[in-house]
């Protein structure tokens, strides 16, 4: 009889500690401040043993949940580079669980230049940021007059017809590093390369994605997906726009930042990178 009341008294006490752990992580991710460090979270963007579909909705539901959190206290200037970062730095984590992506040890962008990308509001401004500390002023022009040009040859053009017009991204150089590789879109994290033979060959370039990481190309679309709700969930621009004419956008508009956070329409005039998907070839 002793030993019965010991057992249930030792399953009892077990219980109780689960409990409180799960507790405590949902009161974190509920009523965290956005000032916490992504450290002390970094549990939050460990991705459960799932592929496809599940992935995806675990994805995106942290992001959202992250964006939220951020997004809890008074917009400012700030606003939009510290959410970009946060949401950066748990793609990252999320990202590195596959067994197959090789890390970028080098700024160099893994795909085929041609891809159209998409950004949200947050990502093209961290972006904008990032190029007007980083490069010259003569350098942040040539990528501002090369955003506008860019713009202008994909207007009406779907993503097929985007490839096959061999645009380059703007943010590219002739040695294939990225002026932005610290801020490079969510759309860009899901591009890697996959550990095989055929982890050299070109991502997307002849509609054969054989050496794409489905896990990291997963985890991007959900991340991107997430981040989108839930800046339209604060009120703000969720939309996810084609990176040329927002990147052209935030470049010509100095107080882009201060605005958005004000919940200005400051992207309005962009190109939706929704919308392209259904312009007819």
């Amino acid at each position: 009889m002793f030993a019965v009341v010991v057992v249930v008294i030792g399953l009892s006490i077990s219980l109780l500690v689960l409990l409180a752990v799960f507790a405590f992580a949902f009161l974190d991710v509920a009523f965290a401040g956005p000032e916490r460090t992504s450290a002390s979270g970094s549990w939050r963007w460990q991705p459960p043993l799932v592929r496809g579909d599940q992935l995806l909705a675990w994805a995106t539901g942290v992001a959202r949940t992250t964006t939220l959190r951020r997004l809890q206290t008074p917009h400012c200037a700030k606003t939009a580079k510290q959410l970009a970062a946060e949401i950066y730095e748990g793609a990252a984590r999320a990202i590195e669980e596959s067994p197959h992506a090789v890390k970028q040890a080098k700024p160099n962008c893994p795909s085929c230049r041609h891809q159209m990308i998409g950004v949200t509001a947050p990502e093209v401004l961290a972006i904008a940021d990032e190029v007007r500390r980083t490069k010259s002023k003569r350098e942040t022009q040539r990528i501002r007059n090369r955003a506008a040009k860019t713009t202008k040859a994909a207007t009406g053009l779907n993503h097929e017809q985007y490839e096959q017009a061999q645009i380059v991204c703007p943010l590219l150089d002739n040695d294939n590093s990225c002026a932005a590789f610290d801020s490079r879109p969510l759309h860009c994290r899901g591009w890697c390369l996959f550990s095989g033979e055929d982890g050299d060959r070109c991502l997307l370039g002849s509609g054969d994605a054989g050496s794409l990481d489905s896990h990291a190309y997963t985890v991007g679309r959900g991340m991107e997906k997430g981040l989108s709700q839930g800046l339209e969930s604060a009120g703000l621009d969720g939309n996810v726009y084609e990176l040329n004419s927002a990147l052209n956008t935030a470049l010509d508009t100095p107080d882009a930042a201060v605005r958005w956070a004000e919940g200005k329409p400051v992207f309005s005039g962009c190109r939706s990178y929704e919308a392209a998907t259904h312009v007819p070839a």
